[in-house]
């Protein structure tokens, strides 16, 4: 983790003008995050723009978003899923718990989860800053919900998070006429989305952890020694912003039961 003097501020050479894909991996010093949020606060639709105009849409008919996991993942999908502690073992035990073949109830932040994994980039060679959303689900008018999954060991900043889960907001915003198709044709869901019109997008996104990595940026935790109060109003400052201009996000903890199955709350917290 780089440091810094507090106060002190730099932008590494790159600005809002670069777009969320591309800050999401410059933009990740914690002492660095107040002067960070202020800068998009004030460009903000310069940034949305600037990702708008980078986002990679999949024209190939043939080139799908592996939305119905019994196509070519079906191989490897769930492998090690018992046994991995990692960030994708918890995302595989999410989609157990809550995609389509799963009997749970809507989680409080999700309606149906029906993807992990689903990559925003055209090709392998051309990612340009763009990856995969870890998670995708829909609510209940078949709206996409973004899901940026954290572990709870992760020292990812929560500016971090929140620019990668608006980076793939805008990225499926782009896409989503496919991937509402894909959505549609999954066999496990009966048909329960064939019927609804594809309106105007609304992405919602979900800055998703255990409870474990929300208490290590909480004041006196312990990656929160160089957060003030004042650079936490300025954080919601910029989700308040984002959401006004069409891009809301939620904050959620996953926590696991006595027999290990993953549970999801919103939270409220100090970001």
């Amino acid at each position: 983790m780089t440091r810094a003097r507090p106060g002190q501020y730099t932008n590494y050479g790159f600005g809002p003008s670069s777009g969320f894909h591309v800050l999401k991996d410059k933009w990740n010093q914690r002492s660095y995050i107040h002067g960070h949020v202020s800068a998009l606060v004030q460009e903000l639709s310069e940034a949305i723009g600037a990702t708008k105009r980078a986002a990679q849409v999949r024209s190939d008919e043939a080139h799908h978003f592996g939305i119905d996991i019994r196509r070519p993942r079906e191989r490897h999908a769930f492998r090690d899923l018992e046994t991995r502690t990692d960030e994708r073992g918890l995302e595989q035990r999410l989609y157990r718990e809550y995609g389509p073949d799963a009997d749970q109830l809507p989680s409080p932040v999700w309606e149906q989860l029906v993807a992990y994994q689903v990559p925003l980039f055209n090709t392998r060679r051309m990612r340009e800053g763009w990856g995969h959303v870890d998670l995708l689900a829909v609510s209940a008018d078949l709206q996409p919900v973004v899901i940026e999954l954290k572990h709870e060991a992760a020292d990812d900043t929560p500016l971090r998070t929140l620019l990668e889960c608006v980076a793939n907001m805008i990225g499926v915003e782009a896409n989503w006429e496919r991937i509402a198709l894909e959505v549609r044709s999954l066999s496990p869901l009966h048909g329960r989305f064939a019927s609804q019109e594809l309106t105007t997008v609304a992405p919602v996104g979900v800055l998703l952890a255990p409870i474990d990595y929300w208490d290590n940026w909480a004041p006196f935790g312990a990656f929160a020694h160089r957060i003030s109060a004042d650079t936490r109003r300025a954080f919601k400052d910029l989700r308040g912003s984002l959401a006004a201009a069409g891009y809301p996000t939620k904050l959620a903890s996953v926590s696991m039961t006595s027999d290990g199955r993953p549970q999801v709350r919103e939270v409220t917290c100090a970001w």
